[in-house]
């Protein structure tokens, strides 16, 4: 069965994206983070077959009612939780990416991740991911410090990460942004634009490839972002199973999660370790594959200049 993009916009839930105009400061409210994760799954998850633990179904209505009284409230507080940096704020977050690799005005790292739920019939096939398995595809920016400065939970698995970036908030926060001329930095399932700096394929040149270890310096952050966020909240892991709710409702549960996950840096929670299922301790960066992006449309310039200029 095909999956056309109608089929991925009748999935698609939604939910709010961080915007350019937002308060840069977290406000404190009244409820602690732990480490745990706070959704049921699925008995069995579709990555590995494996029958998990089942839950009561009693118990678990009660918990999906408490959970979503939670959801209510957190998604209130998103948008000053979540929050793309100011311009006042520009010159501290890229001198604090290129601390990481030496690329200049680099203010974001953007990626996406794969979130596994048990989808709804009627949309079982657009959920389906490359891997086979059903998930959510979720889209984050991050900073130098791992705080998370966007996210977008609302498209099915089977949908390219190119796609998720396109129709989503970040084009145009960025385009309000060039007159600053900072970049975000993403791998190459991204095309190369005006206002994002991807690898060069085939470097062919010293100067190329040493952009391209310096660009792999520093889009890493996202990837221990990811490990660090899915590690706190096992909801998320892949170790985890699926989660037994609506889209909708899972993408709440990833932006809260990402919420969550802020706050936690933010207040300095620490962050234990928990063992996983097997009794090895839950690995901190999930293996990640990137599915390359064709290079019809690519806008390099900007990334020629940076060779040229800090690279030769």
């Amino acid at each position: 069965m095909a999956v056309t993009p109608a089929a991925v916009r009748t999935a698609a839930v939604h939910t709010a994206t961080a915007g350019a105009h937002r308060h840069w400061l977290l406000k404190p409210i009244g409820f602690t983070v732990n480490q745990c994760g706070f959704a049921p799954r699925c008995s069995t998850t579709y990555r590995h077959g494996v029958p998990r633990q089942r839950i009561d179904l009693t118990s678990h209505c009660h918990t999906s009612q408490v959970l979503s009284r939670v959801l209510s409230a957190l998604m209130k507080y998103m948008r000053s939780y979540i929050v793309f940096p100011e311009v006042c704020d520009l010159a501290t977050v890229k001198g604090d990416f290129y601390a990481l690799g030496h690329i200049p005005n680099i203010i974001g790292a953007i990626d996406g991740t794969h979130v596994a739920l048990v989808p709804p019939k009627e949309s079982e096939q657009v959920h389906r991911n490359r891997k086979s398995y059903h998930s959510m595809n979720v889209q984050v920016v991050c900073l130098a410090d791992q705080y998370i400065s966007h996210v977008n939970a609302k498209f099915p698995g089977s949908v390219h990460d190119a796609y998720v970036m396109r129709n989503s908030s970040i084009p145009y926060v960025m385009e309000q942004l060039q007159r600053h001329r900072v970049w975000l930095i993403g791998d190459s399932g991204y095309p190369n634009l005006s206002w994002l700096l991807t690898p060069v394929r085939n470097p062919r040149t010293r100067a190329e490839e040493r952009y391209n270890e310096a660009h792999g310096r520093t889009r890493r952050i996202i990837e221990r972002t990811f490990g660090l966020l899915k590690a706190r909240f096992r909801c998320l892991h892949m170790t985890g199973g699926s989660l037994m709710y609506s889209p909708k409702k899972v993408c709440h549960i990833i932006v809260a999660c990402c919420m969550l996950h802020s706050l936690a840096l933010r207040r300095q929670v620490p962050f234990l370790q928990e063992d996983g299922p097997d009794g090895g301790v839950v690995a901190a960066v999930e293996p990640v594959e990137s599915e390359e992006e064709e290079d019809n449309g690519d806008d390099t310039d900007n990334r020629d200049t940076v060779i040229q200029q800090y690279f030769q």
